[in-house]
């Protein structure tokens, strides 16, 4: 497995990858992106210990999501407006990453 390398390049400009295809033989690959190899990285089976985990202390968090609606841009245009939103629902908006909840 490979991450991206802590460049101190990033700090001054974003790591890119471009792929310049000059004919169909051959392409050009332009990037400023160096990775470190990892190998021997433990991967633990956390099943039956979802709940012992918080976002705020581990950096992530598993929830148990089921919605009706397959299409969270949908939802997020306006399908739920006006429904009631409790506490739950709206930490389970912020897991999934939305920008931000309106509730009317």
């Amino acid at each position: 497995m490979s991450f991206i390398r802590d460049l101190k390049l990033y700090l001054t400009e974003k790591p890119y990858y471009l792929i310049i295809t000059k004919d169909r033989s051959s392409d050009s690959i332009i990037t400023n992106i160096a990775n470190d190899r990892y190998t021997r990285i433990p991967v633990t089976d956390i099943r039956g210990y979802e709940r012992h985990f918080a976002l705020d202390t581990h950096g992530f968090q598993l929830i148990r999501h089921t919605t009706s609606n397959h299409h969270p841009a949908r939802w997020w245009r306006g399908a739920a407006a006006g429904k009631t939103v409790d506490n739950r629902s709206l930490r389970e908006a912020r897991l999934m990453g939305l920008g931000r909840v309106i509730v009317r």
